[in-house]
């Protein structure tokens, strides 16, 4: 359902541009590890919501645009973690970054964190999307860096890939429906939903401090803190 919505755009002429299918998944040609059915009594509520989010404030965003294309890539893409064919978590994670992390760092935390903030009120059930995103970007970032899956990460994946779903879907709606078109007020609004603190910035700078090996650039580099602190404390 989110596929077929999602592959729909319309160009600033008006006329509408619509995405096929890249093929039809079937018993026959493939394997799904998920499947769902789509009722005759579904229909009116699904075009209830269609029609409300092609009207959504960011639809037609530059940002979103990047959102959806990675979307349908990964939807489009076959799903099955007993043999590894994962590559869908890829564009996933992809998908969702593109829409809530236009920072360049802390990447992990502002997707994990601004994904629960955004789909949930619940301080029960934050840490559990926290948690899912966590581990979906954990698992990205080891296919991408050239780490075969894991049978620890096959086995979450096998027992989560419904909810991974679900989230990865209700975070690009939520971010469509709420978050700025524009860039500046974009930001500033998911800032205001999570932003690192200066403890997980000065925790991080020392991290990378301290894996300095040479000491002679080490005490280089600590001489150019202690003069910028020094500065900044004679400015105040």
């Amino acid at each position: 359902m989110y596929y077929s919505l999602f592959s729909r755009g319309q160009r600033p002429s008006g006329n509408v541009v619509v995405q096929f299918p890249y093929r039809a998944m079937n018993d026959l040609n493939s394997y799904s590890a998920l499947r769902f059915e789509f009722g005759n009594d579904e229909c009116d509520s699904w075009k209830a919501f269609a029609s409300a989010i092609v009207r959504s404030r960011s639809w037609n965003s530059d940002w979103f645009s990047v959102a959806r294309r990675f979307f349908l890539y990964g939807s489009a893409t076959e799903f099955n973690p007993f043999w590894d064919d994962v590559d869908r978590i890829v564009d996933y994670v992809s998908a969702v970054e593109a829409a809530v992390a236009p920072e360049m760092d802390f990447s992990r935390r502002r997707i994990s964190r601004r994904s629960a903030l955004l789909i949930s009120k619940s301080a029960t059930e934050q840490p559990n999307i926290i948690a899912l995103m966590k581990q979906l970007y954990d698992i990205r970032s080891s296919l991408v860096h050239g780490t075969k899956l894991s049978s620890k990460s096959r086995d979450w994946l096998i027992e989560n890939c419904g909810a991974v779903e679900i989230v990865v879907r209700q975070v690009l709606v939520a971010a469509v429906q709420t978050i700025p078109d524009n860039d500046e007020p974009r930001r500033k609004m998911l800032a205001g939903l999570y932003d690192p603190t200066d403890d997980d910035r000065g925790e991080f700078v020392l991290q990378r401090f301290q894996e300095i090996r040479n000491v002679t650039v080490r005490k280089a580099i600590g001489d150019k803190i202690s003069v910028f602190i020094n500065e900044r404390h004679s400015n105040h």
